[in-house]
């Protein structure tokens, strides 16, 4: 997009380079022949008109591919996200065991769909090179730069969370002298020696659950911006209503 754009700009003012240059030896010559430097002027100007053309097509064909990518990895993320708040909640409403949070306490490896965003979105952007670089729909797509740094502190603390899971095993280990297991009753957890551990645990838990929820509210609302101002790609207003039913659904369940 960056490239069309200065290309575009560059065969900009050498068509209207050429057009003056037209007009000028038009004039002065008006009535005699054509001098070769009028007919050269004449090729140029129709050459980069055309050129033009071709890169400012280019240029929107760009930036609608860009909106469109930035649309679809936004969406998911946002369900990524969600999923990973649905098995905290599971986690804290006590509905599976502590001997059982190993699949559910992700660890910064397991969120795909967000490492790509980090990784090729940040570039996308980096990319991405308007016209009106004051104008609010470009503050809707430079917004998304923020939304890196959420997400790398979202991503810091799940593994602190991960990290707590495993001290805590170790420690009740080290106390009981056998491993967790999914018949452990809680009030094992309550021991003085493993309580401080088993707070800090649940902290962790609480601390990844805002981050999580945090993170799903921000980017609801950057997607809704991109959607006022962008037409490209799949409107994030088509896509968030089955998130929403997912989530709905999923709440029914537990009731």
């Amino acid at each position: 997009m960056k490239t069309y754009r200065n290309l575009t700009c560059a065969l900009a003012v050498l068509t209207l380079c050429s057009l003056a240059l037209i007009v000028f030896f038009s004039v002065e010559h008006l009535g005699g022949p054509s001098p070769a430097v009028l007919n050269v002027n004449i090729a140029v100007f129709a050459v980069a008109l055309v050129a033009f053309i071709v890169s400012f097509i280019m240029y929107f064909h760009s930036k609608n591919v860009a909106i469109t990518v930035l649309k679809r990895r936004g969406s998911r993320v946002y369900g990524e996200l969600l999923h990973h708040k649905m098995k905290l909640i599971d986690v804290m409403d006590d509905e599976k065991p502590l001997a059982d949070w190993e699949s559910v306490l992700y660890s910064p490896d397991e969120f795909p769909r967000i490492k790509k965003f980090l990784y090729e979105e940040y570039f996308l952007l980096l990319n991405y090179d308007p016209f009106l670089t004051g104008a609010a729909a470009t503050a809707a797509v430079n917004v998304f730069y923020d939304m890196h740094k959420e997400l790398e502190n979202y991503m810091r603390s799940v593994a602190y969370d991960r990290i707590e899971y495993d001290k805590f095993k170790r420690l009740y280990r080290k106390v009981s002298g056998h491993d967790l297991a999914p018949d452990t009753p809680e009030s094992d957890f309550e021991r003085p020696e493993l309580k401080e551990a088993y707070d800090a645990l649940l902290s962790a838990n609480e601390y990844a659950l805002f981050n999580g929820d945090h993170l799903l509210k921000v980017l609801d609302a950057q997607l809704t911006e991109l959607d006022r101002h962008f037409k490209a790609g799949v409107p994030w207003s088509t896509a968030k209503p089955s998130f929403d039913a997912e989530f709905q659904l999923w709440m029914n369940s537990k009731d």
